[in-house]
């Protein structure tokens, strides 16, 4: 993120899902662009806060992922890092080429 700290309650057996989907809404994103890590383990969304070794007091780190993950997500689809990577740096080559168009909805 950009540095900002936030306090929040949470449910112990409550799942890490429900936690990305809380930081998702706060922050105005869709939720499959949040990943959380404590220490360098990212947090898995089936685990409950508990098992995941979150304790009161506890610092996670907050990943915001660009937003082609948000719109995977939302379709239902995992695509491999490096998948994304390519992807975005097609985008980028396209964007200095001027070859892309605005799309207006």
């Amino acid at each position: 993120m950009d540095g900002r700290e936030f306090s929040l309650q949470i449910e112990w057996e409550g799942r890490v899902e429900g936690l990305r989907m809380s930081l998702g809404t706060r922050l105005g994103i869709s939720s499959h662009r949040v990943k959380l890590a404590l220490g360098a383990e990212v947090l898995k969304n089936e685990l409950t806060a508990r098992a995941c070794g979150l304790s009161d007091g506890c610092v996670v780190n907050v990943v915001i992922l660009p937003p082609l993950y948000g719109t995977l997500g939302r379709a239902g689809v995992a695509a491999p890092g490096e998948v994304v990577a390519a992807k975005m740096e097609l985008h980028d080559a396209l964007a200095q080429a001027g070859k892309l168009t605005p799309i207006h909805t």
